[in-house]
């Protein structure tokens, strides 16, 4: 098991009105936290293969694949409506199989 001790800069979100004005009238005040986790050796030696060098830390790559999976384009309301009409229309049987399509359009395999 790996221990992995990441950094996470934030600013406090909850204060009073006071305190804020303070905080803000100051250059660049950011708070750190550490986090551990423990991972098996498996995932350890996965998240070591995707540095892309060698003095790549663990936070960095924790932050690209969070940035990976973090989708800065949600699907429109249009496009979400599609999909439940999909769902359902699945749930009430009304779909083809691909070979029955295929089968149809004479498309062999």
């Amino acid at each position: 098991m790996y221990l992995i001790n990441c950094f996470h800069t934030y600013k406090p979100l909850a204060m009073s009105e006071r305190i804020i004005r303070i905080i803000l009238s100051l250059p660049n005040i950011l708070t750190i936290m550490t986090v551990t986790i423990t991972v098996s050796d498996e995932i350890y030696q996965e998240l070591i293969s995707l540095r892309k060098h060698r003095n790549e830390t663990d936070e960095e790559i924790i932050q690209e694949l969070l940035d990976y999976m973090i989708d800065d384009e949600p699907l429109s309301d249009e496009t979400l409506k599609a999909i439940i009409e999909a769902e359902e229309d699945i749930r009430a049987g009304r779909c083809r199989s691909l070979e029955e399509v295929m089968k149809e359009l004479g498309i062999n395999e």
